[in-house]
């Protein structure tokens, strides 16, 4: 998990960790955070020898799955910086690709800001970059998670703050990106026992899984391994 405070903060505090762990419970997942607050996609300010450091970081801990985060710092430059952080992020994500061969790379939008002091600016300067990073995923094979739509909604209205304070704000960050890396983990056990299985299935959709009947004679369990619910979401294909 790389870059901006919100990164670091959601690790710091552990709900999306937990959130995380639940998902893949005795999976062995570990994670690592690379977050550094005031990180800018064109701007990483670091002390000598930080960059043999790294490297000899991520030749120790190869990443399945790479988070990255900017936008928020980025944003107060409005739409004159716009083009500007499309180009350094494009390339930033190009050498994650290349540092992270075949990893699945994720890129987060910043969050909304509360009603406040200028809000109605910096949301209108925070969309635009959310914006631009879809994009970029779209064209990079990324997949987005789009934290200022998610949080643009959960903001009250008549004048109520939905952040009263950090830990609060990083609460609904984890709950807002629980969907998203639901979506990811799909919650599938990495075992050899498993002969099919269909990835998480959005509200109102539906899926077809089609796999060759066991030659065997026996009975094959079939769940549903989203956490929770297999205990009622299961049932038994029996070859005879």
């Amino acid at each position: 998990m790389l870059r901006q405070s919100l990164i670091e903060r959601l690790l710091e505090h552990g709900e999306c960790e937990a959130l995380l762990q639940l998902a893949v419970p005795g999976g062995g997942l570990k994670i690592r955070s690379l977050a550094w607050t005031g990180d800018e996609v064109g701007y990483l300010l670091r002390p000598e020898g930080y960059v043999e450091h790294l490297r000899s970081l991520l030749a120790a801990w190869p990443a399945q799955v790479v988070i990255v985060g900017f936008g928020m710092n980025e944003s107060f430059a409005g739409a004159a910086g716009l083009e500007e952080f499309r180009s350094q992020y494009l390339t930033y994500l190009s050498e994650l690709a290349r540092l992270h061969p075949g990893a699945q790379l994720i890129v987060l939008s910043p969050i909304a800001v509360d009603d406040g002091v200028d809000a109605v600016t910096r949301n209108r300067d925070l969309a635009a970059y959310s914006a631009v990073i879809g994009e970029l995923a779209a064209a990079t094979g990324a997949t987005w998670i789009d934290l200022f739509r998610i949080t643009a909604a959960m903001r009250p209205t008549g004048g109520e703050r939905s952040t009263r304070n950090q830990q609060s704000a990083d609460q609904q960050v984890s709950l807002a990106l629980k969907p998203g890396l639901n979506a990811i983990i799909q919650y599938i056990p990495a075992s050899p026992e498993v002969l099919g299985a269909i990835g998480l299935l959005a509200p109102g959709a539906s899926g077809t899984l089609t796999l060759a009947t066991p030659l065997a004679p026996g009975r094959y369990p079939y769940r549903y391994t989203f956490p929770g619910h297999w205990r009622i979401m299961r049932g038994v294909l029996i070859v005879e």
